[in-house]
């Protein structure tokens, strides 16, 4: 079925009229529309929670901030891979709440060994998810 859209025709009499109900309907209520407004208005303006959130969220990247500049003194690919694995492995044992430092300490004992003996060695049981990695460097 193909039917035009009709244009509503309405007089200007018609239109006061409809202007009016509007008009008085708000008026009656007037007080409630009002507080409505004000609240979301209030709500809108509220900057408090964005405060919490953009303070949060400089703390989380003043590590990268910091890094980017020590990285400007990586003289080659490979050392640009040791510091972005150094940076990984540190700020993924923060977010696992373990203590970086010690945490990285006992990486740099144990995995020379490790690779020492078998250069395809396995990590998995010393990344900062694991549970015993969790239970011994707890920050």
């Amino acid at each position: 079925m193909n039917e035009k859209c009709k244009t509503l025709v309405l007089s200007e009499d018609d239109i006061k009229a409809l202007f009016l109900k509007a008009y008085n309907l708000l008026m009656a209520d007037r007080d409630t529309v009002a507080a409505d407004c004000q609240l979301l208005i209030d709500e809108l303006f509220d900057t408090s929670s964005l405060d919490v959130k953009i303070a949060a969220t400089q703390e989380e990247i003043r590590p990268i901030v910091v890094g980017r500049k020590n990285w400007l003194f990586c003289d080659t690919q490979a050392g640009a891979n040791a510091s972005t694995t150094i940076f990984t492995l540190l700020e993924t044992a923060k977010a696992n709440e373990v203590n970086s430092e010690t945490y990285l300490n006992h990486l740099l004992d144990v995995l020379p060994e490790r690779f020492a003996n078998d250069p395809q060695a396995q990590v998995d049981d010393l990344m900062p998810w694991n549970e015993t990695m969790q239970s011994r460097f707890l920050a």
